[in-house]
């Protein structure tokens, strides 16, 4: 079985080198911060929309939920619950989705097409005069913040993020020039991180061939 060994070795060496892309990625981040003299509150830089959206616009792929927030910074999914009567919040492409429930689960999103909401989902939309989307959602997708709204939840059962206190947060505002070049480094990371996750698909696919065939000359 050397050949699944050699393919379960390759696979653990390309998990640790994405772990340490992402974690460059906080590195990158926080180097950036260096220029920083004294950090913004997050509502100076952010508000909450108040737009509103109907519900007959929306589709499965347009509509967010806590339920299709995604655990660990995992994104979103398609809804498989779409309201069909009133309104919601509405979102834009750029805004930065979190989940008002269970903070601890990190689900957090910033958008890439237009949408609507539910109740339980802050929309945050940032001033991109003096602050990038991407680069506010960085530090917020960031244990920090996350550790912050724990130590301000309502409930018990059921944790909610104070929605006063989310923007009381602190962030670091450093100039756009110095934000762009940030996100632009981070984004040759994603490509790198995008590649290695490929092979890593690959290599889980040949291991599994190798012990099928392996498993089916066994006597």
């Amino acid at each position: 079985m050397e050949e699944v060994e050699t393919a379960k070795a390759e696979i653990h060496r390309i998990i640790v080198h994405i772990k340490e892309l992402k974690t460059s990625i906080s590195m990158l981040m926080k180097s950036s911060f260096s220029s920083v003299k004294s950090r913004k509150k997050l509502g100076e830089v952010s508000r909450y929309s108040q737009d509103r959206v109907s519900c007959s616009k929306l589709s499965a792929d347009t509509y967010v939920g806590v339920d299709n927030l995604l655990q660990n910074l995992g994104g979103r999914t398609e809804s498989q619950f779409v309201p069909t009567a009133g309104t919601v919040t509405a979102y834009f492409n750029g805004d930065i989705l979190l989940s008002n429930i269970r903070p601890y689960l990190k689900k957090i999103w910033l958008a890439d097409n237009d949408g609507g909401s539910s109740g339980d989902v802050l929309v945050l939309k940032p001033d991109n005069s003096v602050i990038l989307s991407q680069y506010l959602f960085y530090q917020l997708a960031a244990d920090e913040f996350f550790d912050y709204e724990m130590q301000h939840v309502k409930g018990q059962k059921m944790p909610r993020a104070d929605k006063s206190e989310v923007l009381n947060y602190l962030v670091y505002v450093p100039s756009i020039e110095i934000q762009q070049s940030t996100l632009n480094k981070i984004r040759e990371i994603h490509d790198e991180i995008t590649a290695q996750n490929g092979q890593l698909q690959e290599l889980t696919l040949q291991k599994d061939d190798i012990l099928k065939k392996y498993l089916s000359s066994v006597p």
